[in-house]
């Protein structure tokens, strides 16, 4: 009964919803950090990614990313952005083959892993929207 008492008593004298409000404060804070509409300038993580300049600035809405077969199409693909500049477009290499869905059986869609396409859509969704 005494367990009981003390309750009612902390209950009254607002103790439990500061608590509560902090609480909630705390999970707001956390969700905001995790959340964050602010833009990154570069990313970090991604091997062979070469970014582009204004990539994750006010200027990325202009950016363009370029997939290429492989690391030797990546080369060609670099070279030519000497020409072109390196301020809105950024290179990444893909491994393997990506699979033509329009084509393939169910089973090859089913059992198909590749490894690249995580990290595409890291750069073009998480950081670039």
């Amino acid at each position: 009964m005494c367990l009981c008492v003390n309750c009612v008593k902390a209950s009254k004298s607002g103790i439990v919803e500061a608590i509560q409000i902090w609480m909630r404060f705390k999970q707001q804070t956390q969700l905001n950090q995790k959340c964050s509409a602010a833009k990154r300038s570069k990313l970090r993580g991604i091997p062979k990614l070469d970014d582009a300049n204004d990539a994750g600035t006010k200027n990325s809405v202009h950016c363009t990313l370029i997939l290429t077969e492989g690391d030797s199409a990546k080369t060609l693909a670099t070279a030519g952005l000497g020409v072109v500049g390196r301020d809105r477009y950024g290179v990444f290499p893909l491994r393997g083959k990506v699979l033509n869905v329009r084509e393939a059986t169910h089973k090859q869609v089913v059992f198909v892993t590749c490894e690249p396409m995580p990290s595409v859509a890291y750069v073009i969704i998480e950081c670039r929207s």
